[in-house]
């Protein structure tokens, strides 16, 4: 986006110039920033305005990102209404701690959910990709059959997947009935917005950081009142936004939280789960999805009882799902490896070379460039201490306040993955987790605040980002 070149585009009736990206093959997902212009041969800028255009290839039958926004946006609409006319849904806050209740009430009742997300100007749909001919046959020898354990990538920071889900191992198993995941055409699809953002990975004041994800996980509590989840968070979709007024940037952050082309609404019946590889980026993925396998272990000592000698044979009331479904909670682990990720890798303290080698070591097992899940990474999340003994011995000196909250999160999603057992409908056992994601997160800004006159930035290289 920074080459000096330019290209022209066009959107609908509008014609736009384009700062051409290094990278423009295939169907991979391309951002630029653009200015509209009078026509392709009127190169001339008709206002300051730089706009964002967005291009990417989705399967032909999904809903693109705006429409899944727009499908938010009437439930949080409908949501206002009930609350103007004091007709409040009676279970929808239920579980909500008070903070967040108060503040969700005030933007419901505002109208203002739609600053948390990326404004649209236009869009634009293109014909769709050639189907497969009916007679056509899958070849097994085309590609190499996977490795059966995760391998490192290269370069142990760079995650270049946006993911497929693996198979289960131990833990509750989960039938593996879903149909195979055949080819699906294509449809070119366009959009326009008006923010020009800062994605997560690039942001370098760990104070923009902290309020780049609290401004999100407010547009993800937004969204499980609307009763969505997005099922793709990572760094490249949370944006840090720096208003422009005449033409520069200013300095105070919102975060926004954007790339909502996976979002579904959420359906706790939906036990056959989804055949959609896409869900999300394997460093930031939460482990139930990543292994396809539920944290919940029913104990067997609980789970069967002493049959009475001459009676029945009793039956289980235990019902195992047959799929895992993405739930609200997914999203919230999401964001805790991110920040997770962010405190260890972007905002190191010094080390020696050997320190530093051993470190690199112990981040690159936990995250990995696999769709399969390492077991260092399993460890670190469900084992009781495992987190704080790695934070005590990696992470910043300067961050340590943000260890206890950070724990305390932990261990919070993984009770309630836990206690909520296969009632995936319990929305309240939902809702009751965001304050520990809140504190953490601000436990983050509070350790930035505190050092203004020194700010917290990244020194981390840049190619170390998620793509």
């Amino acid at each position: 986006m920074t080459r000096a070149s330019s290209v022209a585009s066009t959107l609908g009736h509008k014609r736009f110039v384009t700062f051409t990206s290094l990278c423009a093959t295939g169907r991979a997902t391309r951002v630029w920033r653009v200015v509209e212009v009078g026509s392709f041969n009127e190169l001339e800028p008709l206002n300051s305005s730089i706009l964002v255009l967005k291009d990417v290839w989705l399967d032909s039958q999904s809903k693109t990102e705006c429409q899944n926004l727009d499908a938010i946006f009437q439930e949080l609409q409908k949501l206002a209404d009930l609350l103007d006319k004091g007709d409040e849904k009676s279970d929808i806050f239920d579980g909500v701690d008070e903070k967040s209740k108060k503040a969700l009430k005030e933007c419901l009742k505002g109208r203002s959910w739609k600053r948390y997300f990326l404004s649209k100007v236009c869009d634009w749909q293109g014909s769709e990709s050639k189907k497969v001919p009916p007679a056509a046959q899958p070849d097994s020898t085309l590609f190499d059959p996977p490795t059966s354990t995760p391998t490192p990538s290269s370069n142990p920071y760079s995650d270049r997947s946006r993911s497929t889900t693996t198979r289960a191992t131990d833990l509750v198993p989960v039938a593996q009935n879903r149909p195979l995941h055949d080819y699906c055409p294509k449809r070119q699809y366009r959009v326009l917005f008006k923010e020009v953002c800062e994605a997560l990975h690039d942001v370098q004041r760990l104070e923009d950081v902290a309020t780049a994800l609290l401004d999100s996980v407010f547009a993800l509590q937004l969204m499980f009142l609307a009763g969505w989840v997005h099922r793709d968070i990572s760094s490249g979709n949370i944006y840090a936004y720096r208003s422009q007024e005449n033409g520069t940037y200013g300095t105070q952050v919102r975060g926004i939280l954007a790339d909502l082309e996976y979002a579904k609404h959420f359906d706790p019946d939906g036990a056959k789960g989804s055949s959609d590889p896409k869900t999300g980026t394997a460093f930031f993925m939460a482990i139930e999805i990543q292994r396809q396998v539920l944290i919940y272990d029913p104990n067997p000592l609980t789970a069967w009882s002493m049959p009475e000698l001459d009676g029945d044979v009793p039956q289980s009331n235990l019902q195992t799902p047959t799929g895992v479904i993405h739930n609200f909670e997914h999203d919230m682990e999401s964001i805790f490896w991110l920040f997770l990720w962010t405190l260890l890798l972007r905002f190191p303290s010094k080390r020696s070379a050997e320190q530093k080698k051993e470190f690199a070591g112990a981040l690159s097992a936990i995250f990995q460039d696999t769709t399969l899940c390492p077991p260092e990474r399993e460890h670190i999340f469900t084992r009781s201490g495992a987190l704080n003994t790695l934070l005590k011995r990696w992470l910043n000196p300067e961050l340590q306040p943000i260890s206890g909250p950070l724990v305390k999160l932990q261990i919070a999603l993984v009770v309630g993955y836990r206690t909520r057992q296969f009632n995936f409908g319990n929305m309240a056992s939902y809702a009751e987790l965001y304050p520990y994601l809140l504190r953490a997160l601000e436990s983050g800004r509070i350790v930035a605040e505190a050092k203004k006159s020194e700010p917290l930035t990244a020194s981390s290289p840049v190619d170390h980002r998620p793509m």
